[in-house]
């Protein structure tokens, strides 16, 4: 787990609207550390089956949405502990507790499963909407090989609401899907024993449109699950539409002046909910 002084938590990267540190963004987190307890048969005594760690956002009450966001993403906390506890009642463990930092890492080692969920950077922030992620990691006990899932989000400051492909893109998403296509299949011919051999085959099979996606400051960055398209040592491939080839509901860009008798474009009076 990274320290809560992490500097990427703090500093921007790039262009002044987009690919920004949490800070910037308007977002600070709190990391919660649990370990979940099964009786053992034997001596009685309780022993950790599993520990977890739980990075969770918390938004700066400068956003108008951020009660809203604040409310969701804890929800989105509470499920991540109760697949833990899934997980972990595999093993006969149902006792949750929360434990120090100290407690967390001096339990790590290889008899005992992990999960953990991270915070990614902030792939795009502006006056108007954040984008940003996470990435779960699970780690059966004795050393058995993991697994990892990233999912993001694309916020409405204002509202609080979570965009989805279909908020946010104005092109058809057959076209979108077509361009998806064509910029996997450069990346696999750039280098092909990076992806599976049906690559192309499993991805022209599957809804683009239900993918991970996520903003970015070039264009929308759609993503491949772990395994989908190529094996473990490529993660979670991506394949990034230019926003010059695309149509979009909102608009993106602006800043944090913009007035508020400041009238909104055609885009935005389709876009309000």
């Amino acid at each position: 787990m990274r320290p809560a002084d992490d500097p990427d938590t703090e500093d921007a990267v790039g262009d002044p609207v987009s690919d920004l540190g949490l800070t910037e963004a308007g977002i600070t987190y709190l990391t919660h550390f649990y370990a979940v307890y099964a009786e053992d048969e034997e001596t009685e005594d309780d022993e950790p089956v599993m520990i977890i760690a739980a990075e969770v956002p918390v938004f700066s009450d400068d956003m108008e949405g951020a009660s809203s966001m604040q409310e969701r993403f804890d929800d989105y906390d509470s499920q991540f502990i109760r697949d833990c506890m899934s997980e972990a009642a595999d093993e006969g463990a149902s006792d949750l507790r929360e434990i120090s930092p100290a407690d967390y890492y001096a339990l790590q080692n290889d008899d005992i499963a992990q999960a953990v969920r991270t915070m990614t950077e902030v792939t795009w922030s502006d006056a108007d909407y954040v984008s940003f992620g996470f990435t779960n990691y699970f780690y059966p006990a004795h050393g058995a090989n993991g697994s990892m899932t990233r999912t993001h989000y694309v916020m409405d400051k204002n509202s609080g609401r979570r965009l989805s492909l279909g908020k946010i893109l104005r092109t058809d998403t057959d076209a979108f899907k077509e361009m998806v296509l064509d910029g996997l299949k450069k990346q696999i011919a750039a280098d092909p024993k990076a992806y599976y051999e049906d690559a192309m085959e499993t991805a022209e099979g599957t809804d683009i449109a239900a993918h991970d996606f996520y903003l970015t400051k070039d264009g929308i960055a759609v993503q491949f699950d772990q395994y989908e398209i190529a094996p473990r040592p490529a993660g979670t491939p991506t394949v990034t539409v230019p926003y010059e080839k695309l149509k979009l509901w909102i608009v993106l860009g602006r800043s944090d002046e913009r007035t508020e008798t400041e009238e909104y474009t055609e885009a935005e009076e389709v876009f309000k909910y």
